[in-house]
């Protein structure tokens, strides 16, 4: 509250970091610029598997073992679906789970790469966005995107400036402890547009993935809502609601929540909380997870959060029919071990060659047109096997 009434009377002091170049900070240091690196480096397969386990490792434990195959969002995802799961998901182990959705995911490429209209079509006559949703969308989308993830204060604040906002204050990491969940966020706020702005940040470390797995439901302002995001939402508004209803009524600015993912699901949850209270309230999630129900609470949010889904995110969309058809999918998909041997074959071949450039021709139906039926050779610079992530 503090910092609120220095930002209100202009004497905010801009937060300072003091370089202590200890023997840990530069172990710490070398340890991540080294992953860094090999992560970047072309290795070979197996090697970079290692070393992406390795840095997934670090984040998230032996759950991080997953992520060989898998980017770090569907790892996240991959706990959620074996915590909410039926018995037959239940059964399988992780590494079969992780194969399943892998080549799921490639078959579902494959079937949007045959029809690539199908997108326009299904959004066809749907209305465009409008100029102020764009503008809206694209100044709370760094704040939600980038502001909220920086690791220390003096780069939130320095990010923060970039796009006209001040750093009032911050929680740099989640924490889980005795049952409530503590999450990371920004507090920001913008004396030109007399906005302030609370910025939820998404699942990135252990604390945050405990939130997401706390799936089930519970009664919430006259709905259902995720246990998890409703009980962080719960926890920010005890702490941070003066704050807000201070900047917002003792100075007339208009209150804005942005998140992305877990961040946007507890902004919405948070934004229901918070209206009766906050009249000029606004909420932007990007990717926000399905989260509540209810004809009640949902009414609430009506004309309140706007959601901003990236084409084909599958956050979005996990709602519980979906997410249950998922799982009936991966229970029943056992092709992926055939096409799994297929892709290892491939890269044992192409290992046995030094990975030499692949020569092939044109489809068959293009043999025999012009130029006497030559097909040129084209060079291929594939890597590994027939799949790749």
């Amino acid at each position: 509250m503090l910092r609120c009434s220095d930002f209100a009377s202009g004497r905010l002091q801009a937060f300072e970091e003091v370089l202590e170049d200890t023997v840990a900070a530069k172990a710490r240091r070398a340890g991540e610029l080294t992953l860094l690196a090999a992560r970047k480096l072309p290795l070979s397969a197996k090697l970079h598997a290692t070393v992406v386990g390795l840095d997934n490792a670090r984040k998230y434990g032996r759950l991080g073992l997953a992520g060989v195959l898998l980017r770090e969002d569907l790892l996240r995802m991959l706990i959620t679906l074996k915590t909410v799961g039926g018995d037959a998901v239940k059964r399988r182990p992780i590494h079969e789970l992780t194969g399943a959705l892998y080549y799921l995911m490639a078959r579902r490429r494959q079937e949007r790469g045959c029809n690539p209209e199908h997108e326009a079509t299904a959004h066809a006559g749907l209305p465009a966005a409008s100029p102020s949703d764009l503008a809206d969308a694209s100044e709370w989308a760094p704040l939600a995107l980038r502001v909220a993830y920086e690791a220390t204060l003096v780069d939130m604040q320095r990010h923060a400036r970039l796009h006209g906002y001040s750093l009032l204050f911050a929680e740099l990491q989640g924490t889980h402890s005795r049952g409530a969940h503590l999450p990371a966020f920004s507090f920001l706020a913008c004396a030109r547009r007399k906005r302030v702005v609370l910025a939820v940040r998404g699942t990135q470390d252990l604390s945050d993935v405990l939130t997401d797995s706390y799936a089930h439901g519970r009664p919430f302002c006259g709905g259902w809502a995720h246990a998890g995001m409703a009980s962080t939402a719960r926890w920010l508004d005890k702490e941070l609601s003066p704050c807000l209803l201070f900047l917002a009524h003792g100075c007339g600015f208009e209150a804005v929540l942005v998140g992305h993912s877990l961040g946007a699901g507890v902004a919405a949850l948070l934004a229901a909380l918070l209206r009766p209270r906050l009249p000029r309230l606004r909420c932007y999630g990007f990717a926000t997870p399905s989260v509540a129900s209810g004809e009640r609470l949902l009414s609430s949010l009506s004309g309140v959060c706007v959601s901003v889904v990236l084409r084909n995110d599958a956050i979005p969309r996990a709602t519980l029919p979906s997410v249950s058809r998922l799982l009936d999918e991966l229970a029943a998909f056992n092709d992926w071990k055939n096409e799994l041997q297929t892709d290892w074959q491939g890269v044992v071949s192409r290992a046995r060659t030094l990975w030499a450039p692949h020569m092939r021709g044109a489809p068959a139906a293009d043999v025999g047109r012009g130029g006497g039926g030559r097909i040129s050779p084209r060079r291929h610079g594939g890597g590994g096997g027939g799949r790749g992530g």
